[in-house]
């Protein structure tokens, strides 16, 4: 077998950081923590704790959501079916009507961290920890794809969040960089807008477009108390989200005056 090259990376954080991670490591993560809630929602519902257990069924259907969207894909959709029963169930069985039901089915907002910094601090945090991670890879072009909602609108937090990317990733010595005003050209040519970079193959073939090694895109997803946004690098050859970063900032008078 070929040896194999261990490292330790640090990095210096104000305080933890909320979603930094390997692709693959995530995946398997996100599955072993849900067989474990199964287990732990099974052992309250006998116990008589049907609240308990539906929180902790709700939390974890939030939690595979979150996962699906920092993966920019549907990997989870037997288990969340699964969980969704569970909600029907259980609400039923709680007194809860059908609305109060759907509402909870519908929940998908996450427990913002709650501190001090600022939206400037979070950003730090999220490109710094990427930008390691590339340099840990071999050497190529990584191409900015963007940021975007998913309903293709623009604001100011997505000038803010190309910038920054591009401020930290342009420094990076073994690697060529594509900033991303220069993707309008591209998609313009292939008929696509800044929200069909959501879709990772038509990602790819933007990347392919411009000869890219890496491709480097986000989303922004606005909930009513935080806003998150995630971030993905992406291996052009072998199509692998390689790694995938969120940061979930609470909504201020400063980021409400973004979106």
């Amino acid at each position: 077998m070929d040896p194999i090259d261990l490292s330790v990376k640090f990095v210096d954080l104000k305080s933890p950081i909320f979603g930094i991670s390997n692709a693959t490591v995530l995946r398997a993560a996100t599955i072993l923590h849900y067989a474990q809630a199964l287990k732990k929602i099974g052992n309250e519902y006998y116990a008589g704790n049907i609240r308990g257990a539906l929180q902790t069924t709700n939390d974890t259907k939030k939690e595979l959501l979150n996962t699906g969207e920092r993966l920019g894909e549907d990997s989870f959709e037997n288990e969340l079916s699964v969980l969704e029963s569970y909600i029907t169930k259980m609400a039923t069985e709680s007194g809860f009507d059908e609305n109060e039901t759907a509402r909870l089915i519908q929940d998908r907002e996450l427990v913002s961290v709650r501190d001090d910094r600022d939206i400037f601090d979070h950003l730090h945090n999220l490109f710094e920890e990427l930008a390691l991670d590339l340099q840990e890879r071999e050497s190529g072009t990584v191409a900015l794809l963007g940021f975007t909602f998913p309903d293709n609108r623009h604001s100011k937090i997505l000038d803010l969040l190309n910038e920054t990317a591009a401020s930290y990733f342009s420094e990076l010595s073994q690697h060529r960089f594509i900033e991303w005003q220069k993707i309008s050209e591209i998609l313009t040519e292939q008929e696509l807008s800044h929200s069909d970079l959501m879709d990772t193959t038509k990602a790819i073939k933007v990347g392919e477009s411009l000869y890219a090694n890496y491709i480097l895109t986000g989303t922004v997803i606005e909930m009513s108390e935080s806003v998150v946004i995630f971030c993905r690098v992406v291996n052009i050859e072998t199509a692998e989200i390689e790694s995938v970063g969120q940061v979930i900032v609470p909504r201020n008078e400063e980021v409400n005056e973004m979106l």
